[in-house]
C-alpha cells in the first residue's frame, strides 16, 4: 500500500507563507491596540493604571509590545 502526498503532514511552503502573513497582520493589530490602551492608562490617574506593575516605569511601546507578544501567539495553537 502506497502512500500519497497528500497523507504526508507536511504544511507547503505556501500555507507557512501565509500563517506568517497573518501572524504579522494580527500582531500589528494587536500592538496597536494595546499602544492605543497603554497611551490611554498613561493619562490617567496614578490610582487607576492597569498596565505595568508597581515600581515598573516602562515606556508606552515596551508596554504594547509585551503585551502583544503574550497574547497573539495564542491565536496560532492547535
Amino acid at each position: 500500500m502506497a502512500i500519497g502526498l497528500e497523507d504526508l503532514s507536511i504544511v507547503p511552503a505556501r500555507d507557512a507563507q501565509r500563517e506568517r502573513l497573518e501572524y504579522k497582520l494580527l500582531y500589528s493589530v494587536g500592538y496597536t491596540a494595546f499602544l492605543g490602551a497603554a497611551i490611554i492608562a498613561r493619562l490617567m490617574p496614578w490610582h487607576w493604571r492597569t498596565f505595568g506593575g508597581r515600581g515598573q516605569v516602562r515606556s508606552v511601546f515596551e508596554e504594547a509590545r509585551i503585551r502583544a507578544n503574550g497574547t497573539v501567539p495564542f491565536a496560532f495553537m492547535r
